[in-house]
């Protein structure tokens, strides 16, 4: 039987002491050390943040091309090839799967400004500039059989058009939209094709002219209803890019504005999506915001009537093209500045990771807090008295100084949103105690009834009509107090 003798007390005690000595030393250098550095020596690694991953240059650059996905793989047609703008009538079509592009027959002619739709079992493109060289408009309408790779023509439109929107819904096609007389004069004309029914002989009969005449517009079909999104009024040489979107019910014959784009656009037409029921636009044209190319790939909410940011492409694109696979996007081509077909570059989204990168602050903060109103993010904290501000459309940050500075700068202020307005309470710092409410609509902040307990760093919840504040730091220590505030009085 050991006993634990003098000296080895002594040894004993040694050791706890060095032990202690050292986690405490490891919890301060762990606190002190950048956490980079940090990871590295713990053996962790950050996340990765890249909402983008290259792929494979294409074999070809295309400008204003037209796009769809058949069975698994996207096709492309036409669009301008060189920066002389010549019309291509090449088809291509892309496989996922191994990243490949094959060549198939060509159109009849040359063919810019159409985008297809499905019906029927056949891919079909109405109006559109035919041609290499001289631009011609047209009236023709062609159908693709891709299984055959044939080519057939069907109804013409009643009038020639270029740069209108193709949408199928139900069995028919509607064309609405685009321009007439080579392109200069807006056109508000909405025509409908039964495929199906031959019994009214295949022609294309008259429906609710577009409220907004315009072109370079896109156009889907989105939980019973079409949509035109975006464009621009005029051609050439002058267009205005907008930012108007409506929407078609076909039960009724009538049109409704709804939510417009953040910002004006167009040229998205052969980069326009339908995924779980919302409408994603990426790339295009920006004029009015002085862009000629834009990252911006914007989705929208039928069921809430809202646009909101995606993760922005990793460079500009003018008039990119956009497949649809297993709900990721791969797009690109397009122009990389300006109406120029001078890139081959493909990305595929990386939609499955657990996390995607969002826009950087404008400004370090620490301890921060945050809430939504309306479309806008609001956030506030330590190391800056301003009031940020987060366009959730456009995913843009707002000037740093341009919203009013809350009265109680501090810093861990449980946030909440109510009724319009952000609401902080207490804090640390001189925001300890206090109700600080911001409403955007006026931009000013006020102070509220002073809270029962003047705590900091506290939780709070929003259930039902109330804001339940619970716990925090008052003064020196921690605190078991809470209350119920109810932000109609």
């Amino acid at each position: 039987m050991s006993l634990l003798t003098p000296r080895r007390l002594l040894a004993a005690l040694a050791t706890m002491t060095a032990l202690v000595i050292a986690l405490g030393a490891g919890f301060v250098a762990g606190r002190k050390l950048p956490h980079g550095l940090r990871d590295r020596l713990l053996g962790r690694q950050p996340a990765a943040l890249a909402a983008w991953t290259p792929l494979d240059p294409a074999p070809l650059v295309r400008f204003e091309a037209a796009t769809i996905v058949l069975e698994g793989r996207g096709y492309l047609f036409g669009g301008f090839g060189n920066a002389d703008l010549d019309g291509s009538p090449e088809v291509w079509m892309y496989d996922p799967k191994d990243n490949s592009w094959t060549r198939r027959k060509d159109m009849p002619n040359g063919l810019t400004h159409a985008n297809p739709a499905m019906a029927g079992g056949v891919v079909w493109f109405a109006g559109g500039f035919v041609g290499t060289t001289d631009w011609d408009i047209t009236a023709e309408v062609k159908g693709y059989d891709w299984r055959e790779d044939r080519w057939s023509s069907g109804p013409p439109l009643p009038s020639p058009r270029t740069g209108g929107a193709l949408v199928s819904h139900a069995g028919r096609l509607h064309y609405f939209g685009g321009y007439k007389d080579r392109g200069y004069t807006n056109a508000d004309d909405h025509w409908i094709l039964n495929i199906a029914d031959s019994t009214k002989g295949h022609t294309w009969v008259r429906a609710a002219p577009l409220p907004v005449p315009r072109g370079h517009l896109s156009g889907a079909a989105a939980g019973g209803y079409i949509y035109a999104i975006g464009g621009c009024r005029g051609h050439d040489p002058d267009p205005v890019d907008v930012p108007w979107v409506h929407r078609y019910d076909p039960a009724t014959d009538k049109w409704t504005e709804v939510a417009s784009l953040p910002s004006p656009r167009s040229h998205t037409e052969p980069a326009t999506l339908v995924r779980n029921g919302r409408i994603v636009i990426i790339g295009g044209r920006s004029r009015p915001t002085g862009r000629e190319a834009v990252d911006d790939v914007t989705e929208y909410d039928p069921a809430t009537d809202r646009w909101t940011a995606l993760p922005p492409l990793p460079e500009v694109r003018h008039s990119p093209i956009a497949f649809l696979f297993d709900d990721e996007i791969v797009v690109g081509l397009g122009g990389s500045r300006t109406s120029d077909p001078d890139t081959r570059t493909v990305w595929r989204e990386n939609r499955s990771a657990s996390w995607q990168p969002g826009p950087k602050l404008p400004v370090e903060l620490g301890e921060v807090s945050a809430g939504v109103v309306g479309n806008r993010l609001y956030l506030l904290g330590e190391r800056a008295d301003w009031t940020l501000s987060l366009d959730l459309g456009t995913g843009r940050w707002n000037e740093p100084s341009r919203h009013a500075v809350r009265p109680a700068p501090g810093n861990h202020h449980p946030a909440e949103s109510w009724g319009g307005r952000l609401y902080l309470f207490g804090g640390l710092g001189r925001g300890a105690g206090a109700v600080q409410i911001f409403d955007p609509a006026v931009d000013a902040w006020r102070l509220g009834p002073a809270m029962p307990f003047a705590a900091g760093a506290g939780a709070s919840a929003l259930i039902g009509s109330h804001i339940y504040v619970a716990g925090g730091i008052v003064g020196d220590t921690t605190t078991r107090q809470a209350a119920r505030f109810d932000p109609a009085t």
